[in-house]
């Protein structure tokens, strides 16, 4: 409880720190960078100091980290919802802003994209479909879409997005595999939310030239005031990274000198973890 507490609480001051910092230098509505990529990067920060100050030796073999079947039951209604309502986190965008009528149809693209992607190349690479694949890519479609979906005017860009996401995300659940990243592997919690954002975040400011250089050729005199530039969407994704990870590793550091480490022989005692 006091641990939930102290990353509840900080994390939320912290996050409204950088998501008005971010309100300064970006257009971010649908949060690739200011929701997911700060997520990702402050839990996955806390993981690592957690991991190992207290777990190191003994973490992958405790037995509540092995999920069930209903929990991957839980994930597939989860990935539906969230291909369904992830449109509409992308429509909360200024009417001033001329694409702002695509920016939920552009969402529903990417995720689409990003699912036949996911299932494709799964499917291909090891001639089965993988679960996680299926599971997790709608969410990934929505995280890497969120910063650009203001800004894309066409459908093809769209797809484009998330066949990018589809792609890294398939190649990082192999590698994942491989390298046994056992402070994340549970909630991939850095692979599908901070990579992905910071990779949105990035990508967005691709989009936002595009936009940039449409708007100014077609409305020359009000363009500026519309859409912030391509270097506020790169900053905005860098020193949210970095924002995520010091206030991680402080609240890791935190979290950890103040909660009373697991005796080894007590380790696989549940009672003992009840108590």
């Amino acid at each position: 409880m006091l641990e939930a507490l102290i990353v509840s609480f900080i994390g939320t001051w912290v996050y409204e720190l950088n998501r008005q910092l971010i309100m300064r230098y970006a257009l971010d509505f649908g949060g690739s960078i200011g929701i997911f990529c700060f997520g990702g990067f402050y839990g996955a920060s806390i993981s690592v100091i957690s991991y190992c100050y207290k777990h190191k030796r003994t973490a992958q073999e405790h037995e509540v980290r092995v999920a069930g079947k209903f929990s991957y039951t839980l994930v597939g209604v989860g990935a539906l919802f969230c291909w369904m309502l992830f449109p509409f986190l992308s429509t909360d965008i200024p009417a001033s802003l001329i694409y702002y009528n695509q920016a939920a149809i552009s969402t529903f693209y990417c995720i689409s994209a990003c699912v036949l992607t996911c299932v494709g190349l799964s499917s291909l690479i090891t001639g089965q479909l993988d679960l996680k694949d299926f599971l997790y890519s709608p969410v990934v479609g929505g995280v890497i879409v969120g910063s650009s979906a203001g800004y894309i005017n066409n459908s093809g860009g769209a797809i484009i997005l998330g066949i990018i996401g589809g792609v890294l995300h398939v190649f990082l659940q192999r590698w994942e595999n491989k390298i046994k990243w056992y402070f994340l592997i549970e909630n991939n919690v850095l692979f599908i939310f901070g990579i992905q954002g910071m990779i949105g975040g990035f990508l967005s400011a691709i989009f936002n030239k595009i936009a940039l250089d449409h708007n100014s050729s077609a409305y020359p005199t009000v363009a500026p005031y519309i859409l912030p530039s391509q270097s506020g969407q790169l900053s905005a994704t860098g020193f949210t990274i970095a924002i995520a990870i010091a206030a991680g590793l402080f609240v890791g550091i935190v979290i950890n000198m103040l909660t009373k480490e697991v005796p080894s022989d007590h380790y696989h005692d549940r009672a003992y973890w009840i108590t």
